[in-house]
């Protein structure tokens, strides 16, 4: 078993209290801007569209306490610029920031600050489109001295919901039959909080998500097809990072017998599968990790013997490592 992981910028808040919103009318040139700084891991999960909407939280700990300059406020982005209304302009303080976005929308998420010395952001999130959504945080520290260079908000997103894919393929000794793969679920929590707090480094940990409610099928409602020599086909959704002992994937395979010379022949069957999936390296989905369940049926997996998964695990959505997983025999 081999395990390659990739770093993610990171960044640092320390905050305590909270109190009142201040938005100061002072000249232009001590606006508040937030930098088009996105890494490139932030991507939505089935295209690489650039980030263009995010949701922040900001302020600074002054004499009096705390003061919020930015609540929930919507950040969109405007050709090269972030954009957002009314403006907020520095003051001599040392400002935090804290932001998320899925999938350039706020859908799912309830977002608040935590009342603690190190505040970050508390995310209650119920997935609503697998398929698509995509939670992304970022935390910024940042300080204007009162000198003529003005500061801009530098923000590095890093994914914090889990990707979980399942490849399909076919050996060579099936030559021309053809396979229907449908009915693909797993039972997994839906919904959780996470809760922000400082790293240092590499990816946000697990322990950050607590998740709530009681689990239910993620659905991968795609059929998949695999016709001929046909390449792999590859379904995913996200999750919310999570223990996953004891987990499978379900899922139907149907197909037509061979004949003696490995041509299909006969009425179609179909063959029922549950498969453990927790073969990763800690037995976590964690977040900002993808996570590719491989399976290539062969002639013998449709005389009822085993199909052997592989699954990549990915640190950063980049990297993989390699883990077998063994399916027991289906029923017709």
């Amino acid at each position: 078993m081999k395990k390659a992981f990739l770093a993610a910028l990171t960044g640092v808040v320390v905050l305590a209290g909270c109190a009142k919103t201040e938005v100061t009318e002072v000249s232009d040139n001590r606006a508040i801007n937030f930098s088009n700084f996105v890494t490139n891991s932030v991507k939505s999960i089935d295209n690489t569209e650039a980030l263009t909407k995010f949701y922040v939280f900001g302020g600074f700990q002054g004499d009096d306490g705390w003061t919020n300059v930015f609540e929930n406020e919507e950040v969109t982005k405007a050709g090269s610029a972030w954009t957002y209304d009314p403006t907020r302009y520095w003051t001599v303080h040392t400002y935090n920031f804290a932001a998320y976005s899925n999938n350039n929308t706020n859908t799912g998420v309830t977002a608040s600050w935590i009342a603690d010395a190190n505040k970050h952001l508390s995310l209650d999130f119920t997935i609503q489109d697998a398929k698509n959504d995509d939670l992304v945080y970022a935390v910024a520290t940042q300080g204007w001295d009162g000198g003529q260079t003005v500061p801009t908000v530098d923000l590095a997103f890093k994914h914090i919901l889990s990707k979980v894919a399942f490849q399909f393929s076919k050996a060579a000794d099936l030559n021309g039959v053809n396979l229907t793969i449908t009915d693909i679920k797993v039972s997994a929590n839906t919904a959780g909080t996470f809760t922000g707090t400082d790293i240092s480094e590499g990816q946000y940990l697990i322990d950050q998500w607590t998740v709530s409610g009681e689990k239910s099928d993620v659905l991968y409602n795609e059929e998949v097809a695999i016709n001929a020599n046909d390449a792999a086909v590859t379904v995913t959704r996200v999750m919310i990072p999570q223990a996953i002992t004891g987990y499978t994937v379900d899922f139907s395979v149907t197909f037509n017998d061979i004949d003696a010379t490995g041509a299909p022949a006969g009425e179609p069957k179909t063959l029922n599968f549950s498969v453990a999936i927790d073969g990763t390296t800690d037995q976590n989905w964690k977040p900002g990790y993808s996570y590719v369940y491989k399976a290539v049926i062969d002639a013998a997996n449709l005389d009822l013997k085993p199909i052997v998964f592989t699954v990549d695990e990915v640190g950063a959505w980049e990297d993989d490592t390699n883990v077998d997983l063994d399916i027991p025999t289906g029923t017709i």
